[in-house]
């Protein structure tokens, strides 16, 4: 994939998202934590082609992809989180069909894969975070959000250990 079909791509995501209603703090984005930027702020962490189509509203950590430096994907997608050394910037995604199931399975708390040692361990944090935030994932505006989604990207239903898993296998 070029950079121009990182570009294509994030055009689709913003298209795709323009749909919610973000106006409601019962967005899907409020629920996981990424919501769709048409434009941000470069950030020295940022991947050199890095398009940036999304962040958390937070700490200036945000969304990026680019085109794949591993054999057989098309992209990359990065978490950056500006100011955090040898963890600003961390791969966590080679589509967005992935990204997307990651993000919803762990209502985007990416920052915690790397704050925990084993699967178990994040498996047991995320269960106090799914408790909490369940009722959120039932809501009605959330639910018509994430029937867009589906009408666009094959979006598939990951443990949080097996997200950890494969996003810390990643990183090697």
């Amino acid at each position: 994939m070029s950079v121009e079909q990182c570009y294509n791509e994030k055009k689709k995501f913003l298209e795709i998202c323009s749909q919610f209603d973000w106006d409601s703090f019962s967005s899907l984005g409020e629920v996981i934590g990424l919501f769709p930027q048409e434009s941000f702020i470069l950030f020295p962490e940022t991947p050199k082609d890095g398009v940036i189509f999304a962040s958390s509203m937070v700490d200036g950590i945000h969304y990026c992809m680019t085109p794949s430096m591993t054999d057989g994907h098309a992209l990359d997608i990065y978490y950056v989180f500006p100011g955090m050394g040898d963890h600003s910037v961390l791969l966590i995604a080679h589509s967005m069909d992935e990204l997307l199931s990651f993000a919803i399975g762990i209502y985007g708390a990416f920052e915690c894969v790397f704050n925990l040692d084993t699967p178990q361990e994040f498996a047991l944090m995320m269960e106090e975070v799914l408790d909490f935030h369940q009722g959120e994932l039932e809501d009605e505006d959330v639910q018509k959000d994430l029937a867009v989604l589906k009408d666009h990207y094959h979006i598939k239903d990951y443990t949080p250990s097996e997200i950890f898993t494969i996003i810390t296998s990643y990183q090697s």
